[in-house]
């Protein structure tokens, strides 16, 4: 067979070159990988700080739960003193109307004190000739013993309406109390 001819070596200007290149080539490698280097340095960085926000935001979520439950639970507790509010409501509107009645009252008690006044300074003695001292004792005994029980009503009235404000001041001073109570009982 016949001999083939011998490649012949590279020219030692062309090897420095392709070194060269290769020189060159490994120095980017380098730098790209430094850089790798760095952003994964980076990303562990933020990795755990994620991990440490997902830690106290798990955190936080488990406490706004307990404080749910713990409201759910007061909410409950507070419905017997929302039917209390609401029985005191109706208590109260009653209270207030009983007041108008007794002041409405009052005012027509008023009203006929005066007419009555009134009508007992236009009497004249000397029309009266007809009619005996006895009977006129009679009619004015009426009168006075009239008077006197409409100021006694008066006054009667005048005391139902302050009882009655009394009332309402201590139901609401109860509901007051008796929330407060409820509410350091749940928070303890």
């Amino acid at each position: 067979m016949p001999m083939r001819p011998t490649p012949l070596p590279p020219h030692p200007a062309a090897l420095e070159e392709e070194i060269d290149l290769q020189h060159r080539d490994f120095q980017r490698i380098m730098a790209e990988n430094g850089h790798v280097v760095e952003e994964n340095v980076t990303l562990r960085r933020e990795l755990a700080a994620v991990k440490d926000e997902i830690h106290r935001l798990h955190a936080r979520t488990t406490d706004l739960s307990d404080r749910g439950m713990k409201l759910e639970v007061e909410l409950c507790d507070a419905e017997p003193l929302m039917v209390d509010v609401g029985q005191l409501r109706s208590e109260f509107q009653k209270l207030t109307s009983l007041r108008q009645d007794l002041s409405s009252q009052i005012q027509g008690l008023t009203k006929d004190t005066s007419n009555i006044d009134t009508v007992s300074k236009f009497i004249d003695l000397e029309s009266l000739s007809c009619v005996t001292k006895e009977e006129w004792r009679q009619e004015w005994h009426t009168f006075k013993k009239t008077s006197t029980n409409l100021v006694y009503s008066k006054a009667h009235i005048s005391l139902k309406l302050r009882y009655a404000k009394r009332c309402v001041i201590f139901i609401y001073d109860m509901a007051f109390l008796d929330r407060g109570f409820n509410n350091t009982q749940c928070k303890s």
